[in-house]
């Protein structure tokens, strides 16, 4: 699902975001549910783009019939993301029943991505992560009967790493024990990884929160950097702020008391003492990231120590010419 280059003749690059937004519609009122899953994805991979914001506001400045195109576009990016992940459901459907189980799990995770970037629907997906648990048992079963084990027992650890209870129950009764597979905080946080590896970041972002909320800290440390970066989640600061610091205080993380530096470095809750500590016990621990973080940090504030020095020498110098 290709992305917009940001380079070159912006107002074409613009036209073509544009384009595919109303062929999607179009394909949608259709029930073409691929064609309209891939232009709506290169629709909304476009604008998730970290270019795109600047890259519009620079068109926006120039082309007023382009600016409000554009502008309703990112008014609608949480239904954009919705009808996408219906889309995507439609034809992960279609493709499981015609026993193409490969392509039917592009979509799903497709659609699991695109209904977490709406940030709405938690009922939706929900439903969803137990829908792919489901194709996974049933591509386990597809590998087991190839001969290959090993990658069959992956798919059933990934089908339990997911499944609620009534969930191993229903799959029991279709002929898929998963009782041999534990769902564990490291298995689920392996699969995170490999998820995230794999750029699933929705599907990773739902099982880091579920090692988070059983209060590990990998799991608060990965779910709070993909809150801070906008990754599988919708940016958000405060979340990511009260993860990380979960993280770093009772995990006692080095990655994570390097991001509550940059929260108070560069942050909502800007508190330079701080970000400086938090720094400093990170590089201690022998991050990389942090000691690179504490030089700059540093750096800025002896030029602000120096900056603010040289206003109030001012200051003091016009006090002593009027009095």
């Amino acid at each position: 699902m290709g992305q917009v280059n940001c380079s070159g003749n912006k107002a074409i690059s613009a036209n073509e975001v544009i384009e595919k937004y109303n062929s999607a519609w179009k394909f949608y009122g259709e029930q073409k549910h691929k064609e309209a899953a891939d232009d709506f994805a290169y629709v909304i991979n476009t604008m998730l783009d970290p270019e795109w914001q600047s890259y519009t506001q620079e068109i926006n400045s120039h082309n007023d019939a382009l600016r409000k195109e554009l502008e309703e576009m990112d008014k609608e990016f949480s239904g954009l993301c919705f009808h996408a992940a219906v889309c995507c459901h439609h034809y992960a459907y279609e493709r499981e029943k015609e026993g193409d189980l490969e392509e039917a799990l592009t979509y799903k995770f497709n659609e699991i991505g695109y209904l977490m970037y709406s940030g709405k629907h938690q009922d939706s997906i929900d439903l969803n992560m137990q829908v792919l648990a489901g194709i996974y048992a049933r591509y386990g079963n597809f590998c087991k009967s190839k001969g290959k084990t090993k990658e069959a027992d992956d798919y059933y650890q990934r089908a339990a790493n997911l499944a609620e209870p009534e969930q191993f129950e229903y799959l029991r009764k279709q002929g898929i024990d998963l009782s041999n597979f534990k769902p564990t905080v490291d298995t689920i946080n392996n699969d995170a990884s490999d998820r995230y590896d794999a750029k699933n970041y929705g599907v990773a972002a739902y099982l880091w929160r579920k090692t988070a909320d059983m209060g590990d800290a990998v799991g608060q440390y990965n779910l709070g950097r993909l809150y801070y970066l906008g990754i599988g989640v919708p940016k958000d600061y405060s979340k990511s702020f009260e993860l990380e610091r979960e993280a770093a205080e009772r995990g006692n993380r080095m990655d994570a008391m390097n991001y509550m530096g940059l929260h108070y470095w560069n942050g909502i809750f800007r508190n330079l003492s701080k970000a400086q500590k938090y720094f400093e016990k990170a590089a201690k621990m022998g991050s990389e990231d942090a000691k690179k973080n504490l030089k700059n940090l540093r750096n800025e504030m002896r030029w602000g120590r120096g900056f603010l020095s040289f206003v109030f020498g001012l200051l003091r110098r016009r006090k002593g010419d009027r009095y």
